[in-house]
This record gives C-alpha cells, structure tokens and sequence, in this order.
C-alpha cells in the first residue's frame, strides 16, 4: 500500500468501534511499515472525533425529509399472526428495489448492495440485500476491520466437509445480521465448465453438480438457521465473465437438468429464499426474462416456490414479471428520460398480465415474513459502519476452512512435513503477497492472492502470507535477501535462514544464490481471477520465474500454489513435493504453514481438475467472426426480448462431459478428488455389495466400507471417501460420475472406521426429455469407491430391473460413518 494512500485509508477506518479501533490502527500502521507521523497525527484526531460523537457518521445517509429512523414491529417467526394484505402500491414496493442514485452504479449512503423498503403501514421491515460469495461485502473502508474475510466458496468445496461448510453457513448468517443484512447474496453453485472462468473460485462445487448439491445445502440450512435468508446463484449458465452480458447459452434440455440444474434443486430443497437470475442469454431470451427458464424449469419442474430477483442491471426490457422474475435490482432509472423503469408502479400496471403483480408480492412477503428485522436504511450507518461482525471463533473457523481445503497434490519421498530445524529458503514473491487495500478500494474488481474481485470480494485487513504463517509459527531472525531483515519464525536454534522475495520482481538468481545455503526451498506461485472477466490464462503469474527455480534447484523443493481455480503446473515434475489452495482469505498463510509444519494432515480434495493443457478445457466462447462487441454495442431496447444491441451464441458442445467427466481418457496433472495425507489409508468392503438394487419406491442401495489408517502421524488424518458411478451401456452417460462421498473423523495408525454411502433410484436415472421427468436406467451399474477419480481401490457391480425403483426419490445420496463424520440432518 501505498502511504499517500494509507493516510486516506486510515482515516476513513475511523469509523471502527471504539473497543477495537486501537487494534485496527495498529494494524493498519503495521502494514505499511509505521507510517509517518502525519498519518498518525491525522488518525488520532479523525478517531478522537468519532469516539466524542462528533463525526459526520452519526448523521450517516440522513435527509430532511427523514429526521427519525423506522422500526419494525413485526415479530419474525409468529405463526399466529394474520398474513398482511398489501395496497397495491405496497404491492410494487416489493418488486422493485430503492437506493441507488439514478444513472449511477453507486448506492446512497447508508444503502446496501440491494435495498426492498419497508412497509411502515404494516410494521413490516425492509429487506437489506448485501454481496456475499467470501463474507460480508467491504464496499467502505470502515468495514474492513469488522468482518471476516473468509476462504472463497471453492476452497469451502474444496475441503469436502459439508458439517464444515454448515458452520460456515451460521457464522456467515451471524456476521450478516451483525452487519445490519437480512438477505446475502450467496451462495453461488454455477458448475464449473470454463476452466478460466472469472467466477469460479465464487461457487461451490467445482465441476461437480453432485459436490455443490451437498455443499449448498448445508450452507443454506445453516445460513438461515440464524434468520438471514440466502440467495442461490446465478440462474442460468452463468459459466463465464467474458462478454456476460452478450452470450447465448445454447444449452440442450438434457445437459440443463443433469449437469447445472441439480445444485439449485438442492437449493429449493434446503429452503432457500431467493434466485438471482444471469446475466447471459438461454436458448435466445435474456436469462431474467425467460419463462422457460423460469416458470417452466425453475417453479414447475424444479419445484422453487421462493422468489427471483435479476442480478443487478439485468433486466433489459418490459414484461420480465410476466416470465417470472419477482423483483427488479438495484431499480434505478439508467435512462435520462425514464422510459426503462421497467418496474415502476405505472410500468408494471401496464405490462403485467393478470394476477402477475400479486403472485410476485406473495412470494417476496413470504420471505419478508421470515427474515430478521434489522435496521432500516438509510438508518444503518451504526450496523454498516462500527459494528464488528467478526470474533475469535471466527478467527479460528476461518482457519480451519482454509486448512482443511489445502490440498497436497505430491509429496515425493515424504518430503512434508518438513523436519524440525530445516533450513529453508523462502522465495517467491507470492510466498509475502502485498494486500494493496486503497488500490482495491478504488477499483471494485481488483483481486489479490487473498481474495477474489468483484461484487463477492472481503478485502482483508492483514492477511497472513504464507512467509507470515510461518513468521507466526517459527520465531527467528532472518535476512531478506536484498530487502533487509524481517523475523520469520523457526525452531528453536537452527541456523539463520535467508529468505527471498523478490516483490515487484522474482529474481531467479536470488533464488538460486538462497537455495544454496538451505536445506529445503519453498517456492510459491499465484495468480487471480475476478467478476467481469475471465482469466487470460490458467498459469500462475510467477510461471516463468517458477520453472527456471525448479529447474536449477539441487535441493529438496516445495511448491507452495494459490489460485482461484484449476491452474496449468508444467513444471511439476521438477517439485518434489506440491501444495494447493484456492483463494484462502485472511488465514491463508497460517493455513498453509500449518500444513507444511505438519501442525495439521492435509485433507483438502481438488474439486476441479488440474490439466497437462488448455486444450483438456473449455475455453470461454468469443464472437464469431463478424460480430463486433464493444460498449457502443451496449444499446438498451425495448420489449420482452430487448436487452444488448448485440449477442452470438455459445454452444455447449461437449453436453454431459464437463469438467473431469469428459478426461477419464487422458492423463491430467492431477485428477479432480485428488489430495495427498501424510496418513496412508486402505479400504476393503465393510459387508459384500447387493447384487441388486432393492425393489420398489424410494429404494436405497446400501454400500459399507471400512477405512483404516495404516501409517502416519500419531495425531492421525482424515480421509474423504469417494462413491463413483458407470452407468449401463448404451445410456449416453459419461462413466465414474461422483454420487457420493463421506470425510471420515481423524484416524491414528490402526484405526479404522465404517462408511456407509447409498445410492437412490434418482441416482441411477437420467433425464427424459421425451417424458419430462427422471427415469431409471435398468441394467448393470458399475461402483467404485476410492481415494480420488483416479485412485479406486474397491469396485462392485449390481443390477436394476426395468421396474425396479422410482425415481421420485431425494437428489442427494446421504453419507455417515460410524462413529466419524455425519452430515449435519442425520
């Protein structure tokens, strides 16, 4: 950080509680290495005059029009209160959101993200919409100090641990409310079909619909245990950031309800609120204004009986109501002359078709209903701006996401954990990330090792870099080649470390020259991804300097790699061992010095594939040849299928085989479900395998293993069985598909655990388009059971008669152990 720039951002972090607002300074001084005295000069007096009341944020987002704040009467949760009747114009209220300024992109102060104003006639509270996907959005510098900047969504994925995830969810719901917000934006649960995509490190699963069907349905149950209501999204194919605004997803019927739709499915089940509808096109309409999209698949097939609102400046024309969007965010007029308040109380009246306006209110009332009244904007200067949100606990939660989503790709002759009294060279200048908060703050997409960009971003305060981790957990003083001393932390006496970092440039010849004097290097790599574009590439932004390190090392080398999603590591073969997280927020480098130390077993699992190429990955479709975007193309129209002056179409071509499914032929760097313990683990059948599938409806198949650990630390592991399913040839379905998986408890040397997985009859159907509806598949189905897609050490096989089951069975198979780890509702 710059410190012209820390001096602004100091002041405005002023605003913090006075309790905590000691702490925050010192931090924020620490990082910019002890500003001048200017700065603390300035910090002090800015500080004085908050904790004496006098500053202008007491009068935060106020007008002479609204000298005294609202409060809500309603009592959340009171069955025996009557269902309110709305007026009309109440009616309208709820579709359409307040407190943008008009042709801006901006809220007005003491606004949230999204705002639905309350109903003061009925005591009813309004509805604060608030960005979501890494924690409470930071979108003011005050509120940097006050929240957790937690994992992404794919690290969450990526640990494999729904019990895990649904705490996640209560400690996300609890900062929220904390935060004055009563709706999140979250959680994301887009499949992961574009290798680069910009999003992806937001959604939950990966490339795997199975895993975000389990991940989002704890998140979601645990979310709204706490009153806040959750927001699945983005509906539909919003599977790349490159010209969001302008592709067609070409998407056939059977690839939709397969592959993409079942974690919303698993959404609507868990309950949740909301549906933020995409930004793209389907199948030739605007996603937030397609009735086939949202009235036939989402409510009539897939039985969502909660509300849809479009993602932010989505809506492109009139009568998007009438093809079942809800609500209209953040609802204001882009246009000089008004003629697009497509959901103003006169637009509506005319457009609407009969009964449409009420259907919607109905749906955003059940769920005002239900949400906690918290403050009311534009009276939240006191929740938005001094509130603290985050705690210890979550402090600690925090960690354990980003540790147990820490995946170790290779370990060659054991080389982690690394040994007591190692020397070590640190190089990379990744391994000591600068965390540029003014930058960030004035560019809302700007990412960073930490944290990703965009809407979805919590900018951290101080984060831990991995060289911070390990500062933390060592204690002893070093030399910064070139840079000066620092105290990094290492055992007791071993000798003095140097450590390399290379900042604005990687320095091979540092490296090396470090390299000679260590036992072990740790070189660390990374790179970023953010909303609104995709990544240019899937190396790391060190991929040069990195594979001129490797290859002249003539010691022991771990590769340290964070990244937002799948990455290219053509360099490999030269590491001799290999550590990965996905964007890990605030703990990052505790997270992964707890790993490297052996303080903690690896555990993570790759919830995407690592592959040898780009070639192995769908790109993000461009424009044909011809067709020309640019912002001159962004012209609004009017009419149900108005929108962007220009669109081109992106074929989903490769239908089921997404992500791993369509590369079980080929060799990859590291397959999807990979992750290396520093305990080895055998498995056997805990009983022999039905030959069959059970007869009749809502049948289950019931497979047990046993896992046992074999060798490692006494501290034990834990391991993450996975449940893999062939479908009976001739069926069209891509083989080894994920169907179920269980992270069993910490396992010492010598003991084992029995694993129960089960397979439904929804398991073994697919989806008839003729027939509109799941239909089993009879024949001869193939199980495997092991460590990742790649590593099966068991395999059975059953049969299901051609009327053996119904189909009508629950999505999501169940996972327990015996005595282990259980999802959260068993």
């Amino acid at each position: 950080m710059a410190r012209g720039g820390a001096i602004a951002f100091l002041a405005s972090c002023a605003f913090a509680a006075p309790v905590h607002r000691e702490l925050l300074l010192d931090s924020v001084l620490d990082s910019v290495g002890h500003a001048a005295g200017t700065a603390n000069s300035l910090v002090s007096a800015t500080a004085e005059s908050v904790a004496t009341g006098s500053s202008s944020w007491l009068r935060w987002g106020r007008t002479d029009e609204e000298s005294e704040p609202y409060v809500s009467t309603y009592t959340t949760g009171n069955s025996s209160q009557p269902k309110p009747e709305l007026l009309w114009s109440e009616k309208v209220m709820l579709m359409d959101g307040v407190g943008y300024h008009d042709h801006s992109h901006t809220a007005k102060d003491g606004y949230y993200i999204g705002n639905i104003p309350p109903i003061k006639r009925l005591g009813l509270p309004s509805l604060n919409l608030h960005d979501a996907s890494q924690g409470v959005r930071t979108h003011h510098a005050a509120m940097i100090a006050q929240v957790t900047s937690w994992p992404c969504a794919l690290a969450a994925g990526g640990t494999w641990d729904p019990a895990l995830v649904r705490r996640w969810g209560v400690a996300l719901g609890h900062e929220f409310l904390a935060k004055g917000v009563n709706v999140a934006l979250a959680p994301g649960v887009n499949v992961a079909r574009v290798a680069r995509g910009g999003r992806n490190a937001e959604y939950l699963g990966g490339e795997s619909a199975h895993l975000a069907s389990r991940m989002a349905a704890t998140y979601i149950e645990g979310m709204q245990s706490t009153g806040v209501r959750a927001t699945v999204k983005h509906f539909g194919f919003n599977n790349q950031e490159t010209n969001r605004n302008y592709y067609n997803a070409r998407v056939d019927e059977r690839t939709a309800f397969e592959v993409y739709y079942p974690p919303f499915e698993a959404a609507f089940k868990a309950g949740v609120a909301a549906v933020m509808c995409a930004y793209n096109l389907v199948n030739g309409t605007y996603a937030c204004g397609s009735k086939e999209l949202l009235t036939r698949d989402l409510r009539e097939r897939l039985g969502f009986d909660g509300f849809v609102m479009s993602d932010w400046w989505a809506v492109h024309g009139f009568g998007y109501q009438n093809a079942g969007l809800d609500m209209l965010l953040p609802g204001n007029r882009m246009q000089t002359d008004g003629s697009h308040d497509f959901f103003s109380p006169d637009n509506l009246a005319k457009t609407s078709e009969p009964g449409v306006v009420d259907t919607a209110a109905d749906r955003v009332l059940a769920e005002v209903l239900r949400a906690v009244p918290t403050c009311t904007p534009p009276y939240c200067g006191q929740e938005m701006l001094r509130a603290r949100a985050t705690s210890d606990e979550h402090v600690a939660l925090s960690r354990q996401i980003a540790t147990e989503s820490v995946a170790l790709l290779k370990n060659g002759g054991r080389l982690l954990p690394l040994q007591s009294g190692s020397r070590v060279a640190l190089v990379g200048s990744a391994c000591d990330a600068r965390n540029d908060i003014d930058a960030m703050l004035r560019q809302w997409n700007l990412a960073n090792y930490y944290t990703i960009g965009g809407s979805g971003r919590t900018i951290p305060l101080s984060p831990a870099s991995v060289a911070a981790g390990l500062r933390v957990a060592w204690e002893k003083r070093v030399e910064y080649a070139g840079e000066g001393p620092f105290h990094l932390p290492l055992d007791p006496a071993p000798p003095a470390v140097e450590v390399v970092n290379g900042d604005h440039d990687d320095n091979v010849d540092l490296a090396v020259a470090a390299m000679e004097r260590a036992d072990v290097a740790i070189v660390c790599g990374a790179t970023t991804a953010a909303e609104s574009e995709d990544r240019p590439s899937l190396l790391l932004d060190q991929s040069g300097f990195i594979g001129e390190v490797l290859a002249r090392a003539t010691i022991p080398t771990v590769l340290v790699a964070m990244t937002p999603g799948a990455v290219l590591l053509p360099f490999a073969a030269n590491a001799t061992a290999i550590v990965h997280t996905f964007l890990a927020g605030q703990e990052t480098g505790h997270a992964i010095a707890d790993v490297l130390l052996g303080r903690e077993n690896p555990s993570g699992k790759l919830p995407v594939t690592i592959p040898l190429s780009e070639e192995q990955t769908v790109l993000p479709c461009q424009p044909v040849e011809g067709v020309h975007i640019s912002s001159a193309a962004g012209l609004w129209t009017q009419g149900g299928g108005g929108g962007y002056g220009v669109h081109y179409d992106c074929d989903y071509t490769e239908s089921l085989h997404v992500g791993y499914l369509g590369l079980h032929d080929e060799p990859v760097g590291f397959p999807f479900g990979h992750g290396l313990s520093y305990t080895s683990f055998g498995y056997e059948w805990a009983e022999e395998p039905p030959a069959a599938f059970p007869p009749g409806a809502g049948g289950r198949l019931e497979l047990a293993v046993r896992v046992s650990a074999e060798e490692g630390p006494a501290s034990g592991g834990r391991e993450v069985v996975q449940l893999y399913l062939s479908f009976p040839e001739g069926s069209g379905e891509p083989r080894r598909q994920l169907k179920g998986f269980v992270k069993t408890e910490s396992l010492a040397p010598g003991e084992g655990v029995a694993v129960a997985l089960q397979l439904t009859c929804r398991d073994l159907s697919i989806w008839s388009v003729e027939e509109t509806a799941w239909v089993a598949v009879p024949g001869a189905f193939l199980v495997e059971v092991g460590s990742s897609s790649r590593d099966l050490r068991l395999e059975a096989t059953f049969t299901l008669a051609a009327t053996g089951c119904s189909s009508t069975a629950p999505t999501a198979p169940t996972g327990t152990t015996e005595g282990g780890v259980a999802d959260p509702e068993e």
